[in-house]
């Protein structure tokens, strides 16, 4: 029953991890359809005519940095855990 358990997490986590891998991909391509349309066409509505490489930069800097702590603080705790 035990041995169980854990195969029973492992099934129940691979259908979330699939659900958050395909939005993470419709996520970047609708943006990225969208910046390139918008630089593309001309957008103005869209707000990025007037963008240069360090402004998406400094949109993107601060994102990935709360994200990379995050999974290394969990990475630590799951290491702390499967210590004792």
């Amino acid at each position: 029953m035990a041995i169980e358990q854990p195969c029973q997490l492992r099934k129940q986590k691979q259908p979330l991890l699939a659900t958050s891998i395909i939005i993470a991909f419709i996520t970047v391509v609708s943006m990225t359809t969208l910046i390139v349309a918008g630089y593309w066409f001309s957008w103005a509505w869209a707000g990025f005519s007037n963008k240069t490489l360090w402004d998406w930069m400094q949109l993107l800097i601060v994102p990935m940095v709360l994200a990379n702590a995050l999974i290394t603080q969990k990475q630590i705790k799951d290491a702390k855990k499967a210590k004792h």
